[in-house]
């Protein structure tokens, strides 16, 4: 199979698919957020309810995965995946939670040998990993199919900072049952919290990052490695200033991470530079993003063409000689 042809078919129509499908509105990311809460609040009923521990980890699970989800859903929904191959950002996802957080146990010790800061090795470390595995999916023909444009790493590298923000709280907190048992209100609290700071943490820096190196695929000039270069700095300073409080003495930590957002349990701190991140991101990608809107009548039909001019292409070489 010509994999070239087989890949932009591939991508036509995913294009054509989420263009239609975001044009009806569908908002299938409140549904899924709707849908994700109710299921999470029937499940925490039956565990204090019935003592059920056969639904602690769909408890974890749902609570350590919903928010990113339904963030990247809302990214394809608002047409920023229209022009990549359906299943990219999902492949991302995966990537980044798979991947990315084995990347990031293999590199973070190695990075710790090097001279320096322990905090510092752990956030480069960190985001070395997420970015490998939005690398990785250059692998794939649907990832060689997707757009060399900072748009479409902004997309991808979300998708993956997401997945691995899930994929480590999730580990985290299956380790908090391990070591303290199962205290569902202390639970919960980490779950909530790291949900809602996770798309402003590990979703907007390997954005950020990814936006500015996944161009480089189609053009390597010295402003682009530069810009990229950038990118990787700033991302791992806002990271070090995120785990900043983890490395004071106990009694300053204390000071920076017991304010909070009154009924909410999110730290001041966190909230600060979670802040402080998106708006470097905006920044950062200020004019560099190719927005698309959904597709004209006139546009769909030329799609269709092509489509239709590919897939008779793919078919030639299987057809039998006269």
């Amino acid at each position: 199979m010509d994999e070239p042809r087989a890949a932009e078919l591939a991508s036509r129509l995913g294009r054509l698919s989420l263009s239609l499908h975001t044009r009806r509105r569908p908002q299938t990311w409140a549904f899924t957020l709707l849908l994700g809460l109710g299921v999470y609040a029937l499940v925490n009923w039956a565990l204090e309810t019935r003592e059920s521990l056969s639904l602690l980890p769909i408890s974890i699970l749902i609570g350590s995965f919903l928010v990113p989800v339904v963030v990247v859903l809302w990214l394809q929904e608002a047409g920023a995946a229209c022009d990549m191959p359906l299943p990219a950002p999902t492949v991302a996802f995966l990537a980044g939670g798979g991947l990315g957080l084995l990347g990031a146990h293999v590199l973070t010790p190695l990075f710790f040998k090097l001279p320096g800061s322990r905090l510092l090795m752990i956030g480069a470390s960190e985001e070395i990993a997420k970015l490998l595995a939005v690398l990785a999916v250059l692998l794939l023909p649907l990832g060689r199919a997707c757009p060399a444009s900072p748009r479409v790493g902004l997309v991808l590298g979300a998708s993956a900072g997401l997945g691995f923000a899930a994929m480590e709280s999730m580990g985290m907190a299956f380790r908090f049952v391990f070591e303290h048992g199962v205290s569902k209100n202390q639970m919960d609290q980490i779950l909530f919290a790291r949900s809602l700071l996770g798309p402003l943490a590990h979703g907007t820096w390997t954005a950020m990052l990814a936006s500015a190196l996944w161009p480089l695929r189609a053009r390597r000039e010295l402003s682009g490695v530069a810009l990229a270069g950038a990118a990787f700095a700033l991302a791992s300073a806002l990271h070090t200033l995120w785990n900043l409080p983890r490395f004071l003495p106990t009694e300053l930590s204390y000071r920076f991470m017991v304010p909070a957002i009154p009924y909410l349990p999110l730290p001041v701190w966190h909230l600060a530079v979670g802040a402080l991140s998106l708006g470097g991101l905006l920044v950062f990608v200020r004019g560099r993003l190719d927005w698309p809107h959904p597709l004209t009548r006139e546009q769909v039909l030329g799609e269709l063409s092509e489509c239709q001019a590919l897939a008779e292409a793919l078919e030639e070489p299987t057809r039998p000689a006269p």
